[in-house]
């Protein structure tokens, strides 16, 4: 073997373990910077999830929602200015998944924390092109930390097309030290 060879072969892995070195190191920092900006100082995290099990009014078809159900996830962080920021998504049966994210407002109402300006894009989407109607949700939960199960209309405002009493909605209020209440 030459000498020519012998660089030209070491130097293909160690092109290869460059790149490899930097495409962790780029991952370990865009996942360092997503968590440490995402959330810091929030009073409330809310942890939304919520199923219609086919109790949408919407037609049905490849285009329409109907029996296959559809949901919403989202992730909320209520800041103490009453700001908040949320992230996740919604499926409609027979149509498919809309990323939801963005920065919306809340206030408290009594024993509830009230969050306006969550924008569920799927669901948008539907009461505009099958109603013709805007739609814009408002999510209601408790004020106080913990775990809380629900209808579909229990903790989200679901519009005319959908069964408020339908499917199932889950919560879980956290922030704080564990076991305190703001």
């Amino acid at each position: 073997m030459n000498k020519q060879n012998v660089k030209h072969s070491l130097r293909r892995p160690f092109i290869a373990l460059a790149i490899v070195g930097t495409l962790i190191v780029g991952a370990l920092f865009t996942l360092s910077k997503a968590r440490a900006d995402y959330g810091p100082g929030a009073l409330y995290q809310i942890e939304f999830v919520s199923g219609d099990n086919g109790s949408s009014h919407l037609p049905v078809g490849s285009r329409g929602g109907g029996p296959q159900g559809g949901g919403v996830w989202l992730w909320i962080a209520l800041y103490p200015d009453f700001t908040a920021d949320y992230a996740g998504s919604d499926c409609l049966g027979g149509i498919g998944s809309f990323s939801d994210k963005g920065d919306a407002t809340w206030q408290y109402s009594g024993t509830s924390l009230v969050i306006s300006g969550v924008h569920v894009y799927g669901l948008e989407w539907a009461y505009q092109t099958f109603l013709g109607i805007e739609f814009h949700t408002t999510i209601t939960v408790p004020a106080v930390y913990g775990h809380y199960p629900g209808t579909l209309g229990t903790f989200m405002r679901v519009g005319p097309a959908i069964d408020p009493n339908g499917g199932m909605s889950l919560v879980q209020v956290a922030g704080g030290k564990p076991g305190t209440t703001p």
